[in-house]
């Protein structure tokens, strides 16, 4: 099926702390960024490629309940 291998990167444009991974798909590159957020809990958002930089297509934020 439809697959793709990433690799560990980084996103100081979102937030010194993130975890970001990316990966060349079919379509392009694609990235998921993790960072936390100022309440309690995590952000989550994932980007593709494009020539004027990245362009977020959808963002979560998580916490505890």
């Amino acid at each position: 099926g439809k697959r793709s291998n990433g690799w560990l990167s980084q996103a100081p444009e979102i937030h010194p702390k993130a975890l970001c991974f990316e990966a060349d798909m079919d379509a392009g590159r694609a990235r998921q960024v993790y960072w936390p957020h100022e309440r309690p809990g995590f952000n989550w958002a994932v980007e593709s490629k494009t020539k004027k930089g990245w362009n977020r297509f959808v963002m979560h934020h998580y916490e505890a309940e």
